[in-house]
């Protein structure tokens, strides 16, 4: 590749990487704002205007959800929209804490990791590269923008993880404690069957037991019957 080349290509590197430090800059700031500085949502809702749907799908409107968050008559229909079952995992929180389980998590957490694997293999290819000898040691511009994005994405997934209710967390071992419930019923129901069985076959020898008593009592009544004649 030409000197010329890999000069334009090392500019349009380090734009990126500056353009990514922006954004983690002003991200981190307008969340802290958003979450202790009582912006209330009015930061997300001007920057919503930014997100185009054609592009972003629904995530503007994700935005200025926040401020409805802050609604007190809003948010009460908001939570009942998230679902009654749910509820719990909205309770004593703070409205952003609530718009980010109940919008961002609920609605983004499967897109935000699909993006954080495709940042690692961009970053996995870029230091391959380097690996190989392709980006020299004086070609580092290429890999701090790789390394900036994969630390966004990480960055924004763990965000994710960290609002993300514990019975979602833990999904995994709550379906092996349901499958180890379900073993058990059906062992329950199994020992039931036999127990009923069980009990059925003693009815009948009882029943049996009582008409040879009953038999017995009447020979023995007939016998006493013939001696006293």
């Amino acid at each position: 590749m030409s000197p010329e080349i890999m000069a334009i290509l090392k500019i349009a590197a380090i734009a990126t990487s500056a353009l990514i430090g922006f954004v983690d800059f002003f991200g981190i700031l307008f969340m802290l704002l958003e979450r202790y500085g009582g912006a209330k949502g009015r930061i997300y809702y001007l920057i919503s205007y930014f997100f185009p749907k054609a592009i972003f799908g629904p995530v503007g409107k994700s935005l200025r959800l926040l401020r409805d968050w802050h609604d007190a008559g809003k948010r009460e229909m908001l939570i009942q929209a998230y679902g009654r079952t749910k509820e719990r995992d909205l309770m004593d929180r703070h409205p952003f804490s609530q718009w980010m389980v109940a919008e961002m998590v609920r609605n983004y957490e499967n897109n935000v990791q699909g993006i954080a694997y495709l940042g690692a293999a961009a970053l996995i290819f870029i230091i391959g590269l380097r690996g190989i000898e392709v980006l020299t040691r004086q070609d580092a511009a290429f890999i701090v923008p790789a390394l900036l994005l994969e630390f966004t994405l990480i960055g924004v997934l763990g965000l994710m993880m960290f609002y993300k209710p514990d019975d979602e967390k833990h999904g995994a071992v709550d379906l092996t404690l349901i499958t180890e419930l379900e073993r058990v019923k059906r062992d329950l129901a199994e020992k039931d069957t036999i127990l009923r069985t069980l009990r059925a076959d003693v009815d009948t020898v009882i029943q049996r037991l009582q008409g040879d008593v009953e038999s017995l009592r009447q020979a023995g009544a007939g016998g006493k019957a013939k001696g006293g004649a």
